[in-house]
């Protein structure tokens, strides 16, 4: 009994004396300034379903998005008109 109790003894005293080990949980990275934006609007008009179609695959093929398509094509359109 006596050893058990010297072993007790001497283990609280090892956790009183020795601060418990922590790990980084989580590393903390600052965070990005968002790229200032022009403000965007939606643009609703009813197109044919077929040119929709191939919108799509237009888009899929050029690995862009279907909006990146119509931005495009809204501004070459615009400055072909301009000339």
């Amino acid at each position: 009994m006596n050893e058990y109790q010297s072993r007790i003894k001497s283990l609280s005293q090892r956790l009183k004396d020795t601060p418990p080990e922590t790990k980084k949980l989580q590393e903390v990275k600052p965070l990005q300034e968002p790229q200032a934006k022009e403000p965007e609007r939606q643009l609703m008009c009813w197109i044919p379903q077929s040119l929709k179609r191939e919108l799509k695959n237009f888009a899929t093929n050029n690995e862009q998005s279907v909006t990146a398509v119509v931005i495009l094509a809204i501004k070459s359109y615009l400055a072909a008109t301009e000339q």
